[in-house]
């Protein structure tokens, strides 16, 4: 896989605005996220309300690899990155961790390029990644979408 991030368009898999930087890192099961808070004030990542968009245009919510399997449909606390410091993560839509029998399995985000037809079903697909965050008690919403190549 090859992916670029499309929107907002860096030419690499970061972003960064005066408050916060994000870096992506796409995994086979999940998404390795990094944050650095670049302002003066507390940043909250409201993982409840953070979302997975995948490349069929279904919304999922996000877990970060510390909630419990069995706890993937409960709401998740918020995380805090105080300032001048940072955070890595990594993500996965819930409905990608399933059980099965007695045994948890998590489902890749991005299945293995075996076949024609799996390269065919990803190659120019789009996904979104939505974090909604608060900055001194003021609500932004980050949107980013990825383009996958295949080819």
């Amino acid at each position: 896989y090859n992916f670029s991030l499309i929107n907002p368009p860096t030419g690499t898999l970061s972003f960064e605005d005066k408050d916060i930087r994000f870096t992506f890192e796409p995994e086979e099961d999940n998404i390795k996220i990094s944050l650095e808070n670049r302002g003066t004030y507390p940043i909250k990542i409201d993982w409840g309300k953070a979302a997975y968009i995948d490349k069929d245009g279904l919304s999922n919510h996000l877990v970060t690899k510390k909630v419990k399997y069995e706890d993937k449909d409960k709401p998740q606390e918020p995380t805090v990155i105080n300032p001048k410091s940072g955070l890595t993560e990594w993500i996965m839509p819930a409905d990608n961790i399933d059980r099965s029998f007695l045994v948890w399995k998590i489902k890749p985000m991005f299945p293995e390029l075996k076949t024609p037809a799996i390269i065919d079903t990803w190659d120019r697909t789009t996904f979104k990644v939505m974090l909604p965050v608060e900055i001194n008690g003021e609500p932004k919403n980050y949107e980013f979408v990825f383009k996958v190549k295949t080819r």
